[in-house]
């Protein structure tokens, strides 16, 4: 795909990246980043979980869903914040990876030994740093093959009372285009704790602070870039 910069008139040649997987790539790489950020002020553990199906077994919708409210069910307030990855194997089935960040000292039962993930086997073991996750997001560029439809590829979840409101509307953000979080968190702390939302008439638009009941002030964003079409040329 290639783009046009309207500010720098810059052509740009963004590969053939799957925008699903560049989306991916910069939500798990945020949720790393405020991993960091934590620990620097207090502790928790780190639980990466492997989920697979076993031959025969096929992916559906609710699956992992399905065992997250499992562990919610089992550890209660003690799971912290999370993240999921979903992967192909080499034999085209689909497999997650998760990483759990719980508090000191809590145990999460195998998946597969305790009926959690009925689908096949599991792995749980210590993580090993707050951006491991984002290791699995690589690879994705790497795989060939197809994601079944409806697929979600990814998840992430922090709970909002571990980070500053500023680093998690920073963490709230990277869940948007990155020009559009780029451009907001260029006016410093002036939209703080606001996030944009689609406008009908194209573009984006975040509510003013200057707001006050019966009159919203919205101000508008667009993406700075053209979606060009390679060229084509047609023999004589």
């Amino acid at each position: 795909m290639i783009i046009r910069d309207k500010r720098t008139d810059e052509t740009i040649d963004t590969g053939n990246r799957n925008p699903r997987l560049s989306r991916l790539a910069k939500r798990v790489y945020a949720f790393s980043q405020a991993l960091e950020k934590l620990g620097d002020v207090r502790e928790f553990d780190m639980k990466m979980i492997t989920l697979t199906y076993a031959p025969g077994k096929e992916w559906q919708k609710n699956h992992v869903r399905d065992y997250m409210r499992h562990v919610r069910k089992e550890i209660g307030s003690s799971l912290l914040a999370y993240a999921w990855v979903a992967e192909l194997q080499k034999r085209g089935a689909v497999h997650y990876h998760l990483y759990c960040i719980v508090e000191p000292g809590t145990r999460i039962s195998r998946p597969d030994e305790s009926g959690q993930w009925p689908h096949g086997m599991s792995r749980v073991e210590r993580g090993r740093s707050v951006f491991y996750i984002a290791t699995y997001t690589s690879k994705h560029y790497q795989k060939v093959g197809k994601f079944p439809k409806g697929l979600r590829m990814h998840a992430v979840w922090i709970r909002k009372d571990l980070l500053s409101e500023k680093d998690h509307w920073i963490f709230r953000l990277s869940a948007y285009p990155k020009w559009l979080s780029d451009q907001i968190l260029e006016k410093g702390d002036l939209y703080l704790g606001r996030v944009p939302q689609r406008r009908k008439e194209g573009g984006w638009e975040i509510e003013h602070p200057r707001s006050i009941p019966g009159h919203r002030i919205m101000v508008p964003f667009f993406s700075p870039f053209i979606l060009m079409s390679e060229p084509y040329y047609k023999g004589d």
